[in-house]
């Protein structure tokens, strides 16, 4: 009867904290994609952080040891409704995780009183869901006035690398918290693969002992199953798995790690490895350790992995060789190691100025090791991020967020991350290149727009230019259709020349019409009035129309019309009498417009000739 009892009390001690802290994970985080490992333990009395405390009682580290742990450790109780805490926790990979919190489920009314609705969990002030789960509870303790202990879990969360802060809550009173845990949700590529159900003998070192084989005391794992004996050194046993596709993995292999005496004997040099033909070193995680166990005759159990390894779509074997006598293998999956993202393209890393707001500028593409993976993409500080606001992401499309000038500049400069479904990244720095959309030009100058008449044919008029929003740009010049007199002008290069000799009396104006053409070929067209400037000569005579006058007649008679003999036809006259030579008889006389009239009463006999000058 006692050796009953005593018994039953082992069974219960494995059901404990440490067999699903470190080893036992219950169904709800095991299942044939995913395997969890434990990352991070926290006891709550020496981590916590209170973040209020609105009732009567505070929240303390209550003094009664929680019996059922072997350690004796405290918890942190939260008597009243609404007392809370947190817990920070330092995530030093991003990816998937499952939290737990092991705390008071229940009281003699109930061994689940306090769940569901005992506890309030938030993740970063997000509510985070955690329920219960039945396989953790402990027997019924005496500590606390009589309480059950059992262990809570998260739904699976993704978590950032860094800082976090969770919170805990009572929702009942007299609730109580002893520790969490963190899990990471690693992917494997195939189910857990118990060994002893899946090998084949290599060598067996002595025959006439212990066989290579299943041995029958169960292994109080998660899997609650057994595992495969290498009773004598030398035994080599031979495990099969399949990959489904090319990437980088890690084996984890479940087996003995020590025995009463030294708990990481078969860690530290009871194994040998190869894999696929080829020698491998595994290494024994000590956080991955049982408590100690009476199966195969006192067993401490954890885990060893190997390094990273490449390996190809197929069939693989593993080959485990016993150094040490009474070795032993549970159970081994394969995680899918996740690679990070090692480069970003992008198609096209141009845009024309004066683009519309949210026009398209290219796609981003990924290279990424792990075959399948998808992608997101967004815009992060850093070097090289000078000008993300000018810019926007939508699905793996880079968009503008600005209506871009070459003028003002010319290159931006982004910097993009992509990431993949499991956490990784990678960043990359890209220029975009603002490329000058061609304006036309706006106005053409005509540096001169009259010529003197009767100038020879080829006579240059003046310079042509244009003006062009575009620095630098080169232009060409034509006459066009559009105006009358075209073809009596002519253009060489920038210079407008005349294709006539232009008589003013004939015309003294002509439209012309001209094209400014840029090196892209968009143009401009304008008019211009080319006047003809008069040619002035000189007077060549001044007539006098009659020259003879009656003596005695009266002051101011006619003698006659004053004209000028001149070749420029439109010319008016005035008429004055100056002096200077021939200007002796100005006295006599007087010019009324034209007309010469005289100023005195002649007289024939005091003088019949008078010289005037005109």
């Amino acid at each position: 009867m006692r050796i009953c009892f005593l018994f039953i009390l082992i069974i219960s001690c494995f059901l404990d904290k440490e067999v699903f802290s470190q080893n036992a994970i219950p169904s709800s985080l095991t299942n044939i994609e995913h395997v969890s490992s434990r990352v991070q333990f926290i006891e709550a009395e020496e981590k916590f952080i209170i973040a209020q405390d609105p009732g009567n009682d505070p929240i303390i580290v209550f003094n009664e040891p929680v019996e059922w742990k072997y350690n004796n450790g405290k918890a942190v109780t939260l008597f009243d409704v609404d007392d809370e805490i947190k817990i920070k926790i330092n995530i030093a990979t991003s990816g998937n995780y499952y939290l737990t919190s092991r705390v008071r489920a229940g009281d003699y009314l109930g061994e689940t009183k306090f769940w569901p609705n005992g506890y309030l969990f938030k993740l970063d002030n997000s509510g985070l869901s955690f329920s219960g789960e039945l396989s953790t509870l402990s027997p019924i303790q005496d500590s606390f006035g009589k309480t059950y202990w059992g262990t809570m879990f998260s739904e699976q969360v993704y978590l950032e690398k860094g800082e976090h802060y969770l919170h805990v809550s009572a929702k009942r009173a007299f609730a109580a918290v002893d520790y969490f845990e963190i899990f990471s949700e690693n992917p494997i590529e195939n189910n857990i693969i118990e060994a002893e159900d899946n090998f084949t003998v290599i060598n067996e070192a002595n025959p006439s002992g212990y066989p290579v084989g299943k041995f029958a005391d169960p292994i109080f794992d998660n899997q609650l199953g057994s595992a495969l004996s290498l009773f004598d050194k030398g035994d080599i046993a031979r495990l099969n798995f399949n990959t489904n596709s090319d990437g980088n993995y890690r084996i984890h292999i479940f087996l003995r790690a020590g025995f009463a005496n030294d708990s990481l004997a078969y860690f530290k040099s009871g194994y040998k490895f190869k894999i696929d033909g080829l020698n491998q070193v595994l290494s024994g995680d000590n956080n991955s350790l049982t408590p100690f166990q009476f199966s195969f005759g006192g067993s401490y159990w954890g885990r060893m992995k190997s390094e990273i390894l490449s390996l190809k779509t197929g069939s693989h074997t593993i080959d485990i060789e016993s150094t040490l006598s009474f070795a032993a293998v549970d159970y081994f999956y394969i995680e899918k190691v996740n690679n990070s993202p090692l480069n970003i393209t992008i198609s096209n890393s141009t845009v024309v100025e004066n683009n519309s707001l949210n026009a398209l500028i290219g796609a981003f593409s990924t290279e990424d090791p792990d075959l399948g993976d998808s992608h997101t993409y967004e815009l992060v500080n850093g070097i090289g991020s000078n000008d993300n606001s000018s810019f926007s992401i939508q699905g793996n499309k880079l968009l503008a967020n600005l209506v871009f000038d070459f003028e003002s500049k010319k290159i931006l400069s982004i910097r993009i991350r992509s990431k993949d479904d499991k956490g990784g990244y990678f960043d990359k720095v890209f220029q975009i290149e603002v490329t000058d959309k061609n304006e036309a030009p706006n106005n053409i100058d005509l540096s001169k727009t009259e010529i003197l008449e009767k100038q020879p044919v080829g006579t240059l008029i003046g310079s042509l230019s244009a003006a062009d929003d575009d620095f630098n740009e080169s232009h060409t010049f034509q006459l066009v259709d559009g105006a009358l007199n075209n073809n009596l002008f002519s253009i060489t290069q920038n210079q407008l020349k005349t294709g006539a000799v232009f008589n003013y009396s004939q015309q003294n104006s002509y439209n012309i019409r001209v094209r400014a053409t840029d090196s892209k070929s968009a143009t401009y067209e304008k008019d211009f009035v080319i006047k003809i400037i008069e040619k002035i000569t000189p007077t060549t005579d001044i007539v006098l129309g009659n020259n003879l006058v009656k003596e005695n007649a009266p002051i101011a008679t006619i003698i006659g019309d004053i004209t000028t003999v001149d070749e420029n036809t439109n010319s008016s006259y005035s008429y004055n009498l100056v002096d200077g030579e021939g200007s002796s008889g100005n006295q006599f006389f007087q010019i009324d417009n034209n007309k010469l009239k005289t100023k005195a009463v002649l007289n024939f006999e005091k003088g019949s000739t008078f010289n005037i000058r005109v």
